[in-house]
Order: structure tokens, then sequence, then C-alpha cells
């Protein structure tokens, strides 16, 4: 009879409950899905007009979603969004100014832009 029980708890613990399926957004990293999502606009002075893009319809847009990351060092915007707003890359001595991050990963090498001011929306 112990035998019988120990059996029938061994195959309870052994059988999963269900079948968890996981997906992946290509993309997209794991920690990015934790973080919530602000509206910022972007200027180049604090009481400026705020940059602005043309989207895929035709509208002039100035709104940047974006990831709150409050452990962050530093302000990041994508190659492609920094173009779209017409943001200027800081240069010395002809040459591009690089900022090195080190993280978890490793080092990360990012342009550094104009003095830019954000503001946050709800």
């Amino acid at each position: 009879m112990r035998n019988t029980v120990r059996m029938a708890v061994a195959a309870i613990v052994l059988v999963p409950a269900g079948t968890a399926v996981a997906l992946d957004i290509d993309g997209v990293l794991t920690a990015a899905l934790d973080q919530p999502r602000i509206n910022v606009v972007v200027r180049r002075s604090a009481t400026g007009a705020p940059l602005t893009a043309t989207d895929i319809f035709g509208f002039e847009v100035f709104n940047v979603q974006a990831f709150y990351d409050s452990g962050a060092g530093g302000i990041l915007l994508s190659n492609a969004t920094a173009d779209a707003l017409g943001i200027v890359r800081e240069t010395f001595a002809g040459s591009d100014v690089i900022f090195e991050d080190v993280g978890v990963g490793g080092a990360d090498q990012f342009n550094v832009s104009e003095q830019l001011y954000f503001s946050l929306a709800n």
C-alpha cells in the first residue's frame, strides 16, 4: 500500500498541471515589458516649440512614446527617431562624439546629441 501511495504522489508531482506557452516578441527585451510607457515631447529650449516629424499618413506629430526606466543613467532615442525629429549629433574635430555605457550585457556605444529638453505628459 505504501508503495502504491508513493508512486501516486510521484506521478502527481512529475506530471505537469498544464502546458506553458512562451511568446517571443522580436526586438523586445524581457525587461522592457515591465517598464511603464510614457509620452515625451522633445524641444531645443525649455519653452521652445516641440520638435516634429511626419508620420506615415503625412501628419505632423510631436509625441514620442517611450519606456520609463527609472534606473537608466540617460535618455536614449533610436537613430530613426532622432533623424525624423531633425536632432543634430554632436561632433568634435570632425568626428561624432560617442558615449560608451557599460551595463549588464557589456559596453554599448551611443551618439551624443545637441542639448535637448524633454517634457513628460500623462
